[in-house]
């Protein structure tokens, strides 16, 4: 059978209405609360186990703490800059549990100015900035300076961190998201993250997903079969493959 080309339900098109990565003056209203709630767990469930679906879980160098460090800063005691990084990046997620990803986006983005070797947090940043760049719930409406500054971000933690497959899927993830008709650039930061990871389900799907965009059908079938391999139980891959 064919290969059918169909919407792919993502967190990132059904994140409240948000007005900028900057908190505007007023209260929040109870509403827009359980809002921000609702994106900062969904946020901290992507980063901290998301095998399935459309995110694949970290690997290498784990995004949700900063473990990774630059080379010959291991055995020695962190400089000032690089722990009040580290407490920035903590102070970020915290703020995430609370709901408040705008005060959480301004930790993260402190984090990266007091040690911009950290790729953790420019990685979290970017990941955080790409979600915070939704207009509407379930519109594919994107605040394009928000979500160029996420994916600046994230290629900043892929530079800092190329061995990790997580880093290559999110920036992969962003660029198809904002634009589905620009494919080579998604499609070779996937194939980076299936190299460093061949066993990652959700880069397989992905890929497949862009390579239909592109046209490329028969490189299509083929990823998505492996995905659907990997994930038995994700319907959304056998879908795309028509089965």
């Amino acid at each position: 059978s064919g290969l059918l080309l169909g919407p792919s339900p993502t967190i990132l098109s059904r994140m409240p209405l948000l007005p900028s990565v900057r908190p505007g003056p007023g209260r929040a209203t109870p509403r827009t609360r359980a809002g921000l709630a609702a994106l900062s767990l969904s946020l901290l469930a992507l980063t901290a186990a998301c095998g399935g679906g459309d995110a694949p879980a970290a690997s290498g160098s784990t995004a949700g703490a900063p473990s990774a460090k630059p080379a010959g800063r291991e055995g020695k005691a962190a400089p000032r800059g690089e722990a009040s990084a580290k407490l920035a990046f903590q102070t970020g997620r915290q703020l995430l549990l609370k709901g408040d990803p705008e005060k959480a986006a301004t930790e993260f983005q402190r984090a990266c100015e007091l040690d911009p070797a950290m790729s953790e947090a420019h990685f979290e940043l970017g990941k955080l900035l790409l979600h915070l760049s939704a207009q509407t719930i379930g519109s594919q409406a994107r605040d394009l300076e928000v979500l160029d500054r996420g994916l600046a971000s994230m290629q900043k933690a892929c530079e800092l961190d190329p061995e990790n497959d997580f880093f290559w899927f999110w920036l992969a993830r962003g660029h198809f998201q904002k634009d589905k008709d620009q494919t080579a650039a998604p499609i070779e930061m996937l194939k980076k993250a299936i190299a460093l990871n061949a066993e990652s389900g959700p880069a397989w799907k992905l890929l497949g997903r862009v390579q239909i965009q592109a046209g490329d059908m028969q490189a299509a079938s083929a990823s998505l079969r492996k995905a659907a391999e990997l994930m038995p139980k994700d319907g959304n891959s056998r879908f795309h493959l028509g089965t």
